[in-house]
């Protein structure tokens, strides 16, 4: 029975988004990512080419598994609905919202000057940093004091990488995979423009552009869907034939920033383009656009924010809006490069993150002392969704000797495993949440009595360690 509601999601997945770059996003920032390391030669190029669709459907595990969201529609860190623990703790490691930190326009590249070193090292002086910028903050309604709040991607990818290489290092192919292919899921997150500031949907906007962020990072390379060479061109293209090798360790967070900070100069101008085209479908003369009508309905309702991203309006009207805010003119703000249509833009950010992921992975490769990397098909995405969902259940590292399945011969014990199976799965969750809560628990007291993360808490519990 699990491994058929597994199959359902995929199924639903496959045609549908997550959230952040949606189902295509990830995917072809991933595929991306594989072909620089193929034109390259490098020694992993193989192993990842026997894996395609194994990596393919980590690309999408956070935002499927682990942050409580297999169906499509706004996340819940984006509409405040209920949400599990697990699924709140998941979600701020998914964007970074500098603007918290800081105000643009004081300083040209100002995401640059912002604290790079070991979360627990910095947090203080991004507590210090938030505090300056109280003022600002508060006009988005959020009056969080603990800088984390605002979201830790660039940790939670460098904690994945540093998994992915005591694993490559422990010569533990599999699951060294397992963590190389989550790894380009949170730094592609750190490419989308829109997650990267408090006004990630545009509610706040002069002229509210309510429903942006859908319309960015899903819909406009979902319908029609982009094509895979464009992807690949355009990483080929921000690569400029350099070599993938370099980076290091200490400037994994540097770098991060700095991917961050190339995409600052498209926040307003996209705002401001999807804007527009909600007030032409709306027929609105004053400018207040579809954005303005959702959030009165939404009063009328009684509800705090708008049901939808989507436009209150047709189906077909809706298409319309949305191709004609594909095709919108872009001026990155304090940009001499030429100007560029939204979906241009989206394809050259998915193009950098495809970079980045590829530099991130060789550099993982050579810390990891360049092991011989090698191995046969790991899993199918059906064992990988029965294998994610169970151990985000779980929260702990029980369920890591089952996630290579050995080889077995055929016989009346493995024809019936899978009856037995369903049969047991009720009792089998019941047992695992107790050890789940236990986990969970007794990490908290140990925490509590060392003083580990006492100063300045992050959610870095990844939910297989």
């Amino acid at each position: 029975m699990l491994m058929l509601g597994c199959l359902v999601i995929l199924s639903a997945i496959a045609s549908q988004n997550a959230f952040a770059w949606g189902t295509v996003g990830h995917e072809e920032v991933q595929s991306a990512a594989v072909r620089l390391l193929a034109a390259q030669n490098h020694p992993l190029t193989r192993y990842f080419e026997k894996n395609t669709a194994t990596l393919k459907r980590l690309a999408v595990v956070p935002d499927v598994e682990w942050s409580g969201r297999a169906q499509p529609g706004p996340s819940p860190k984006k509409t405040g609905a209920k949400a599990t623990a697990a699924a709140l703790q998941e979600q701020g490691l998914h964007y970074f919202e500098v603007d918290a930190f800081l105000r643009f326009g004081t300083a040209d590249n100002a995401v640059l000057e912002l604290p790079s070193g070991e979360y627990l090292k910095v947090c203080d002086k991004y507590r210090d940093l938030l505090r300056e910028n109280v003022a600002y903050v508060l006009e988005f309604d959020r009056n969080q004091s603990d800088p984390s709040a605002y979201g830790t991607a660039p940790w939670r990818a460098l904690q994945i990488y540093d998994l992915a290489v005591a694993e490559l290092r422990g010569k533990a192919y599999p699951k060294a995979l397992f963590y190389l292919g989550l790894l380009s899921h949170y730094v592609s997150d750190l490419a989308e423009p829109l997650n990267t500031t408090l006004n990630f949907d545009g509610r706040h906007y002069p002229i509210p552009a309510t429903g942006v962020y859908d319309a960015f990072e899903r819909r406009i390379l979902e319908e029609p869907r982009v094509a895979s060479t464009v992807v690949e061109h355009e990483a080929e293209a921000v690569l400029g034939g350099k070599g993938l090798d370099g980076l290091t360790r200490a400037r994994i967070v540097p770098e991060l920033l700095k991917l961050v900070d190339n995409g600052q100069n498209l926040v307003d101008p996209l705002l401001k383009a999807f804007s527009l085209q909600c007030a032409r479908a709306h027929g609105s003369a004053s400018g207040r656009g579809l954005a303005s009508a959702a959030r009165d309905q939404a009063k009328k309702n009684e509800t705090s924010q708008t049901q939808s991203c989507e436009p209150p309006v047709d189906a077909p009207t809706a298409t319309a809006l949305v191709r004609a805010f594909a095709t919108s003119t872009l001026s990155p703000t304090g940009s001499e490069d030429d100007e560029l249509t939204v979906q241009q833009a989206a394809v050259q950010r998915l193009g950098m993150a495809a970079v980045a992921v590829a530099r991130l992975w060789a550099a993982a490769y050579n810390e990891a002392e360049r092991p011989a990397v090698d191995g046969p098909v790991v899993l199918t995405s059906a064992r990988i969704c029965s294998r994610v969902m169970r151990r985000r259940r779980v929260h702990s590292s029980t369920h890591w000797a089952h996630w290579q399945p050995k080889r077995r011969s055929t016989n009346f014990v493995t024809v019936l495993w899978p009856v037995l199976q369903a049969m047991l799965i009720s009792v089998s969750d019941f047992f695992w949440m107790l050890v789940g809560t236990g986990t969970v628990f007794t990490s908290a007291f140990l925490a509590h009595r060392t003083g580990m993360g006492k100063p300045c808490p992050i959610y870095l519990a990844i939910h297989e360690t």
